[in-house]
């Protein structure tokens, strides 16, 4: 949060467990692939590792000197990378050992994920092979617009971006070929979001597409049709982040509201607070 904290919910019941802090703005945050850590990102230019069975800080990397603004976990947990600013790192998760920084892009690395198979890194508008030291792919073709929010579907197959528009627009990727498989025109025309797309996310089956907006708002899409199928309606300002529950049934928002919401995905109706 802007509030310079990270506050742990019961996701049940709605009750904060704990309170951690920052010196800034905390900005992002990811669990390490087996749930034992979680590390989380701040404008105070660190990234700072918690022990997830009673919160102790285990670490702190320091080597940043810009201000953090994503952060994933590849899917092995051995590379742990960072958007800082205009660079993308990639540090050795073990041994705090920066692997290698990329440079050269125009935007920020407001928005970083892996491919499924940790191939691939997708940030901003570009694709980054993993195992061949950074190597450039390729890019794709996402306008004028920063790309702000990415997510893959699980099986690896559709990369989904939104981006810093005021259009609302959602692309989906045929990422193997680089090919637009479906364009934000089209999801559009099907009542789409007015104004920037924040967050992504597919469910853990890939058969629904969340995306959270400044218009305030969460829409569901299936991703293969571009079908819009509801709208979540409760925040009251802008939507930052969502997250799928690991069986697919739930969907929590945070926004710049303060609040935190839990949503019942089949239904769209709020289920807590």
């Amino acid at each position: 949060s802007h509030d310079d904290t990270i506050r742990l919910w019961d996701i049940n019941t709605g009750d904060l467990l704990k309170t951690l802090n920052h010196q800034s703005f905390v900005t992002t945050i990811a669990y390490s692939p087996d749930g034992k850590t979680l590390v989380s990102g701040s404008w105070d230019g660190t990234v700072r590792f918690w022990d997830s069975s009673d919160w102790q800080l285990l670490k702190t990397i320091t080597g940043h000197t810009s201000r953090l603004y994503s952060i994933a976990y590849s899917p092995d947990g051995n590379i742990l990378t960072c958007g800082a600013g205009d660079k993308l790192e990639l540090w050795d998760f073990q041994t705090d050992k920066r692997l290698k920084t990329i440079t050269g892009s125009r935007t920020y690395f407001y928005a970083v994920a892996y491919s499924p198979d940790g191939e691939t890194i997708a940030s901003g508008r570009t694709l980054t092979s993993v195992r061949q030291t950074g190597r450039f792919k390729g890019s794709f073709a996402a306008g004028r617009s920063n790309v702000i929010s990415l997510a893959y579907s699980p099986d690896g197959g559709i990369l989904a971006t939104g981006s810093d528009n005021r259009e609302g627009n959602i692309r989906l990727w045929e990422v193997r070929t680089g090919e637009q498989l479906l364009t934000g025109d089209l999801l559009k025309t099907l009542t789409g979001h007015t104004k920037s797309v924040n967050a992504l996310m597919f469910s853990p089956d890939g058969s629904t597409l969340a995306s959270g907006s400044s218009d305030n708002t969460i829409m569901l899409w299936d991703p293969n049709t571009g079908e819009h199928l509801k709208t979540l309606i409760g925040h009251s300002d802008y939507v930052n982040d969502i997250v799928f529950s690991l069986d697919g049934t739930r969907l929590v928002s945070g926004g710049r509201d303060d609040t935190i919401r839990v949503w019942d995905v089949e239904t769209g109706e709020l289920r807590f607070p």
